[in-house]
């Protein structure tokens, strides 16, 4: 997640987003899923 974090701001803004109200990682991984289940629909 670090390597893809250099290359893509937008997902290490989104990383330090979760981090910062409380949900780290289990945040990021919730957002992603979220967002690809309503891309997938």
């Amino acid at each position: 997640m670090n390597e893809a974090a250099r290359f893509n701001p937008v997902i290490y803004n989104i990383t330090v987003y979760f981090d910062i109200i409380g949900y780290g990682g289990y945040g990021f991984i919730t957002y992603i899923k979220f967002v690809f289940t309503h891309l997938q629909s």
